[in-house]
């Protein structure tokens, strides 16, 4: 994996964390995910005419992600309903990695040194180790777990489908902008399905947050989506999980949540692996 690849995912991961910081101070959800996808829907509208088709093999994988992501919202914003960010983050971001890494590993054969697998074991560990400490608030909140972690299984599932999908796209760039509006195409349908006549209202009194959200989830994922085109998914999946440790640090400037002697040993960890990923 090299440096360009590593800098852009490690931008991606930043973009993912604080997009989930706006979701999470929010009070309306639904309408955070509307006005997001509409920025990147529009996005991707705006540029299909001009970056060419993609290939017929990519359409299933485009339609199954773009039900896979639809499931990953709904469990997001219930993950975030009690919870503190730095609670439900870890869990529901550490918990992709494994995920593709197993699937990649069964169902993919995609080669991998013992030098990255230590590295990907490494990140993966400290993911999980900022988990550690809400096992007990999980504990009194079943639902929370849950949602969390199904949040996290749907991520490695749409990890795959659109590593897959990109590679046989035959266009990095039409794959990620067809994924982007058919997804605002979703999000739209069931938000004026909900809130019907108030829904532009609604919209219109979020605010700019939304289109910042928008403007960072384009990036977090397209940059994503571009790397696992010329580099292993599951290696890219776990880097993009740094955020985990980003999103800790954010929460504690931000959302003034508790310093632990956990949270800098997970720090640590995670970034050991990603200096053993350049390897």
């Amino acid at each position: 994996m090299n440096g360009v690849i590593i800098i852009l995912v490690l931008g991606a991961a930043l973009s993912h964390a604080l997009w989930n910081l706006l979701l999470k101070q929010t009070e309306s959800r639904l309408m955070m995910m509307l006005s997001m996808h509409t920025v990147t829907g529009l996005i991707g509208l705006v540029l299909i005419p001009f970056i060419g088709p993609v290939e017929e093999a990519a359409w299933p994988m485009l339609l199954m992600s773009t039900v896979v992501h639809g499931g990953y919202y709904v469990f997001l914003t219930f993950s975030y309903r009690n919870v503190e960010l730095g609670q439900a983050y870890p869990i529901l971001r550490g918990t992709g990695p494994i995920v593709v890494f197993l699937a990649s590993m069964i169902f993919l054969n995609e080669p991998v040194s013992v030098l990255q697998l230590f590295a990907f074991f490494l990140i993966a560990g400290g993911i999980f180790s900022l988990s550690l400490r809400s096992f007990d608030y999980f504990q009194k909140q079943p639902s929370t777990i849950f949602y969390a972690l199904g949040t996290g299984i749907l991520i490695g599932i749409y990890s795959l489908i659109d590593g897959i999908g990109v590679r046989n796209s035959g266009n990095i760039l039409g794959y990620i902008c067809w994924l982007f509006f058919l997804e605002m195409l979703m999000v739209q349908a069931y938000a004026f399905y909900h809130y019907r006549g108030d829904t532009i209202p609604r919209l219109f009194k979020l605010g700019w947050s939304g289109v910042w959200a928008g403007l960072l989830a384009a990036y977090a994922y397209g940059s994503v989506l571009w790397s696992m085109e010329s580099a292993p998914i599951m290696l890219v999946a776990a880097l993009r999980e740094t955020s985990v440790v980003m999103a800790s640090v954010l929460g504690i400037l931000i959302l003034k949540e508790s310093k632990d002697l956990l949270k800098v040993l997970a720090a640590v960890l995670v970034t050991l692996g990603i200096v053993l990923l350049r390897a």
